[in-house]
């Protein structure tokens, strides 16, 4: 078993005891972990994040991608106390495309983008 994998279990282990029930990241947790065996990846970072989120079973305009995203989020939150390479995905997985910022360091930046008239992007503070 990896790291990752341990990691993995215990995190789901302290979240049960704290009272979570956790059903959809006890299902959707150790597929990402073996994703990121698979690739021998030891860091979660945000493009491994989007990729295994993103990845193709799933119908981008359904929720899947969304309830992904939130689990791998909790999961890097934990890891980076762990881990300080870990970066945390941003939040935003909307209508097929994710909108967000991660950053290295365990610290989670997630500022929304808003599209403006004739394609001008801005950021909200």
């Amino acid at each position: 078993m990896s790291a990752l994998a341990e990691q993995a279990e215990q995190y789901l282990r302290l979240r049960r005891a704290l009272g979570h029930r956790l059903d959809e990241a006890a299902r959707l947790l150790p597929r990402f972990v073996a994703c990121l065996d698979a690739a021998g990846v030891t860091t979660i970072t945000v493009d491994v994040a989007l990729q295994w989120v993103q990845r193709p079973d799933a119908d981008p305009t359904s929720s899947v991608w969304a309830r992904r995203m939130t689990v791998v989020r909790g999961f890097a939150r934990h890891m980076s106390g762990i881990d300080p390479a870990t970066e945390i995905p941003g939040c935003r997985v909307r209508r097929g495309r994710w909108r967000g910022f991660g950053c290295a360091g365990g610290t989670a930046v997630a500022r929304p983008v808003i599209p403006l008239v004739n394609g001008v992007v801005h950021q909200r503070r």
